[in-house]
């Protein structure tokens, strides 16, 4: 921050807010927190919460009596989403999130004021950030055809097709 170009208390806070919230390691922080706060949530819900996550669940394919480590990421960010796309309908579980979320900033050196709004928005970064890296992890099993994997059809040849299907990767051709 370069002080001549801030004229305010107010506006060196939101610099400098800016600038350590916006950081890809404390969204990364952010993230995998946030994971252990669903996760939590969702092993000690009881009554309406744990019918709205179930309800998730079914929406998602998720068999909520046998979910994986995997699975309860999932549901888990959904039902953050949830909360946050809802907040006005689920008050106590929106203040819970803010709670934990500053709690965890604090925790990181972070004590500034953050309004419920940054909050919202910062619950976004870390949501596009974790489907980058998920969409990241399969593009890095993605197999990419060339023509000479490819049969006068523009089909895979058979001995392309044999590796993609021992591998289980997903395939494309360009």
């Amino acid at each position: 921050m370069v002080a001549d170009n801030i004229s305010t208390m107010g506006e060196a806070e939101g610099t400098y807010r800016h600038e350590r919230l916006g950081h890809k390691g404390v969204i990364d922080h952010l993230g995998a927190k946030l994971d252990e706060f669903a996760t939590g949530v969702i092993d000690k819900a009881t009554g309406r919460q744990l019918e709205r996550i179930k309800n998730l669940a079914k929406r998602y394919g998720i068999d909520f009596d046998n979910m994986t480590d995997k699975d309860k990421s999932t549901l888990g960010q959904e039902y953050i989403a949830m909360i946050t796309e809802n907040r006005s309908k689920m008050p106590n579980q929106w203040n819970d999130l803010v709670k934990f979320i500053r709690q965890t900033l604090r925790a990181m050196g972070i004590d500034l004021r953050v309004s419920n709004t940054e909050i919202q928005a910062l619950i976004g970064k870390v949501e596009q950030n974790k489907r980058a890296q998920e969409a990241s992890q399969r593009d890095d099993r993605m197999m990419f055809l060339t023509n000479s994997d490819l049969d006068a059809d523009g089909k895979p040849k058979i001995e392309v097709l044999r590796e993609i299907a021992m591998d289980n990767r997903p395939y494309k051709t360009i």
